[in-house]
């Protein structure tokens, strides 16, 4: 399952923003997949569909933000 909340839910600080997280019932692991890696806190907000789905089949989340995740990313225009 994968859920988008402004809760800090794990040790990331999320600084009041929303993030996206998943979470493996068989597992017990909730992980945030929108979470910067560097650990560097956010300055926008997740989205995820507001009427449909936004995780795949195989379990990967779908969202978007204007923060930089991969140092690819780039701001949109």
């Amino acid at each position: 399952m994968a859920f988008v909340t402004s809760d800090q839910m794990t040790q990331y600080d999320n600084a009041g923003h929303t993030e996206m997280y998943t979470y493996e019932p068989a597992t017990r692991k909730l992980v945030c997949v929108s979470c910067i890696p560097s650990g560097a806190p956010p300055t926008s907000e997740v989205y995820a569909s507001q009427d449909g789905l936004f995780m795949t089949d195989d379990g990967r989340a779908v969202f978007s933000t204007e923060d930089a995740l991969v140092h690819t990313d780039t701001k949109p225009r």
